[in-house]
């Protein structure tokens, strides 16, 4: 387990540039969300991993924070697209579980608790 969280937080650290790296690494530094899902949990970035024709997978998030606001995509391809366009992306190259395992499970300790210490 801590092999993991140490491989987590190289991976974060190692792309800390992109911005929804930065917004899991720096969340005190961005606005509350305005995002909730359906049973009013707070959406901050709804990563999704998804591959391209050659074959090479991309995580990146279906919310994003741009001028001042969160704005969430309706569909994975147009999320993918900005993220290819804007660099808010990571890149897993072939490896699909990889990617996978990163788009659930990309929140260190620090951003879970920064988020309860908001909801108490």
């Amino acid at each position: 387990m801590a092999n993991n969280v140490q491989n987590l937080l190289k991976l974060l650290n190692e792309y800390k540039s992109v911005p929804f790296v930065d917004r899991v690494l720096n969340p005190q530094q961005y606005p509350n969300p305005t995002i909730f899902d359906d049973r009013e949990n707070m959406q901050t970035h709804f990563m999704s991993a998804a591959n391209d024709k050659e074959g090479n997978w991309y995580v990146f998030p279906k919310i994003i924070f741009d001028e001042g606001k969160y704005k969430k995509f309706e569909t994975e391809d147009q999320a993918l697209n900005n993220a290819l366009s804007t660099g808010n992306i990571i890149s897993f190259g072939k490896d699909k579980d990889k990617a996978i395992e990163f788009s659930k499970n990309y929140k260190p300790e620090e951003f879970k608790e920064y988020y309860r210490g908001l909801l108490n």
